[in-house]
């Protein structure tokens, strides 16, 4: 139901990745392909919600 991927920052191929979605701080976290988290970690509820509202929504 869920992919998850962690890059390292120390490859050509996430270096590209991190241009590619427009993330500009780490840590981030994108949802559906959409960059939803931007330097910060959120608590588990609030991203459990929000992994759930875009599943919701297709």
């Amino acid at each position: 139901m869920i992919e998850m991927r962690e890059w390292d920052m120390r490859t050509a191929e996430a270096r590209e990745h991190f241009k590619t979605a427009n993330v500009r701080k780490l840590p981030s976290i994108a949802v559906g392909g959409k960059l939803v988290y931007e330097a910060i970690i959120p608590d588990q509820d609030e991203l459990i919600e929000k992994i759930m509202r875009c599943f919701r929504r297709g």
